[in-house]
């Protein structure tokens, strides 16, 4: 391990190993937001998902206007109801959407914690086909919050979700998906050192290829895609204080259960504040360490992180 620490903990100042290779990375990511805002209450026979496929290398933003050209073509009552029920906001900013007079710069600050309004930030095509229609079902309900979209233009190889579907089954993927967290990636079994990366948005492309060099080194590497760091972080905050008035012992939520290892330590990988993820080590009882572009950068003009970061993220974690 020492050699595999020479080589990876360097990255910035000598060329990278093979599988930390750039040109095998997509093109750095353009940010756009999009929202969707209760407007009035109706019960809309809306599907679990359009019916969109993606079969190339294709950007969140692309895999929205595939969903929304797939339900506007599907035989629904009157989809004319989905815009009366709610209105649809692109670069929206999820503090003026809570009725706030503060404003929040998409990547600057957390984008979680805004009252009434949850955030997501999907990165595969059939992940936002999901959610959206899960948004759109959600908002027609009385007293539902609104959904705040973070999407991008960098395109996904679609390949690591597929095979994630193949794995859980597309119905179990589904429901860990909109609880906010799922394991897209699981590491070899059985080794010795045992490591999760948990990568946002378009963060992931950057986690694949860490964790592919640490499986070389022989340490077993999971990739959780953090779908929405909202829906889990809510989940836990209700976790404690039920277990608060409880006087009892806090108990980690399922959204958590179901995605992380309770024992491996945490490499939290995104392009946002490094306080965005920085509670799931408190959260999950476990080291973590957070990788995120360095304060002032352009994150809008640069892939989030490198992978060569990542990896000895990953190597300083598992020395806690």
């Amino acid at each position: 391990m020492s050699d595999a620490r020479g080589r990876l903990v360097g990255a910035h100042a000598a060329p990278w190993p093979e599988p930390l290779a750039e040109a095998a990375l997509p093109p750095a990511p353009r940010r756009e937001t999009l929202a969707v805002v209760p407007r009035e209450a109706r019960t809309l026979p809306l599907p679990e998902g359009s019916g969109a496929r993606a079969g190339r290398p294709t950007s969140s933003r692309a895999a929205l206007g595939r969903t929304v050209r797939a339900l506007s073509q599907l035989e629904l009552p009157d989809w004319s109801d989905v815009a009366a029920t709610s209105w649809w906001e692109e670069d929206a900013d999820p503090l003026m959407i809570a009725d706030s007079g503060l404003r929040i710069v998409s990547g600057e600050q957390p984008a979680f914690g805004v009252p009434r309004v949850i955030t997501a930030e999907p990165a595969y095509a059939q992940a936002v086909d999901w959610m959206v229609c899960a948004a759109l079902a959600s908002v027609a309900r009385p007293g539902s919050p609104s959904y705040y979209f973070r999407l991008t233009t960098r395109p996904l190889d679609q390949a690591p979700f597929d095979a994630a579907s193949e794995r859980l089954g597309p119905a179990v993927l589904r429901r860990h998906l909109l609880t906010g967290a799922y394991r897209l990636v699981a590491g070899t079994v059985g080794r010795p050192r045992r490591v999760q990366i948990a990568a946002v948005g378009p963060a992931i492309p950057e986690a694949l290829v860490a964790a592919a060099a640490l499986e070389e080194e022989g340490i077993c590497a999971d990739v959780v895609d953090v779908v929405s760091a909202d829906s889990v972080y809510a989940a836990w905050q209700r976790s404690l204080a039920r277990a608060v008035g409880a006087a009892a012992t806090p108990a980690i939520p399922g959204a958590l259960r179901q995605a992380f290892d309770l024992r491996a330590p945490v490499v939290a990988v995104h392009d946002q504040a490094t306080t965005t993820l920085a509670w799931l080590g408190s959260a999950l009882g476990v080291p973590l360490v957070t990788v995120a572009p360095a304060q002032g950068s352009d994150r809008s003009l640069r892939a989030p992180v490198d992978p060569g970061t990542v990896v000895s993220a990953a190597l300083a974690a598992l020395s806690l």
